[in-house]
């Protein structure tokens, strides 16, 4: 797309992802106040845990209202304990990278961004508007698509047709990844996975110069540059984490021991890849075998702040 087309498509796709509606005082008890929208004028009486059945639900194009911002999902699965499995969905279309699926709703087309995929309880899912379902097929090539790359272990990390860091399909995909990033982080056990976009360029002479989603950190580089640690391909320390290469490739962060259980932000540069209460391990999606963590540290700014809960 051209420069032109592509920064008038996105201030559009900005504005269209916020929640603008202005909402009235509610009686106690009637609305939540970590969600927006619509949920203060609704009036739910004598509803039961059945109401919604599962082939109303699963295939359903549906938006949820979340701190200012609006939220659109295709669901593709239920889970135990009330929960469905969600993928992030959207109507630009022109966005779309080779990764993302093409689904068809009865009201228009939407791109399943299959690395951008959740879980919501069943009473988000009871929050959010419907907006369109999708066909069958369209339901069962996403399934498909997930379960192939359950099978390969191949991760979605890949620079296939989104361009360079600063085309607007990147800028699109990491403002579709900060709507989604506190309930991507919400349920982090040992084994889970970032999602780091920029891993994509972190061989590429690009990355290593300042980017456009970094942070100012060289400070903090310089002065771990002066410590004496142990061989930094296979461990290195900052403040806050520690980078370690697990035996079968993968790079770990293993966060302050002082940091675990509190809630915080993992931030790589400006981008913020989690935001949650904080594990003792999480995995970085990405195997550099050759590669000097501290290198990998410096081009990515890497950093955890902690989150005020009662600001």
């Amino acid at each position: 797309m051209t420069k032109s087309f592509g920064e008038t498509l996105y201030e559009i796709y900005l504005s269209s992802i916020q929640d603008v509606v202005e909402y009235e005082d509610s009686p106690a008890g009637e609305t939540s106040p970590e969600y927006g929208s619509g949920e203060s004028r609704l009036e739910v009486i004598d509803r039961d845990k059945d109401q919604i059945p599962f082939r109303k639900v699963v295939g359903t194009v549906r938006e949820l209202a979340w701190k200012g911002s609006l939220i659109c999902y295709v669901i593709i699965d239920e889970l135990p304990q009330d929960h469905y499995q969600v993928i992030k969905a959207s109507p630009f279309i022109q966005f779309a990278f080779g990764k993302d699926q093409l689904i068809t709703g009865h009201l228009g087309q939407y791109i399943a961004e299959l690395e951008n995929s959740f879980q919501l309880s069943a009473s988000e899912i009871e929050r959010s508007v419907v907006l369109d379902s999708i066909d069958t097929l369209s339901l069962m090539e996403i399934q498909q698509a997930l379960d192939d790359e359950a099978e390969t272990g191949k991760a979605w990390l890949k620079n296939d047709g989104g361009g360079d860091l600063y085309s607007w399909k990147q800028k699109f995909r990491m403002r579709e990844l900060e709507l989604t990033v506190w309930f991507r982080s919400r349920n982090a056990a040992g084994s889970f996975k970032l999602l780091i976009p920029q891993l994509e360029w972190v061989d590429e002479a690009a990355l290593v110069a300042s980017l456009h989603f970094a942070a100012d950190t060289h400070c903090l580089y310089e002065a771990f540059s002066l410590m004496r640690q142990r061989d930094s391909r296979q461990i290195f320390h900052t403040l806050s984490h520690t980078l370690q290469r697990e035996s079968n490739g993968w790079i770990a962060l293993y966060p302050d021991p002082e940091l675990c259980t509190k809630r915080g932000k993992i931030f790589c540069g400006a981008l913020c890849v989690f935001d949650g209460y904080l594990p003792a391990r999480v995995i970085l999606d990405y195997r550099a075998e050759g590669l000097d963590l501290e290198a990998f540290q410096s081009c990515l700014g890497i950093r955890i702040e902690l989150v005020d809960e009662e600001a």
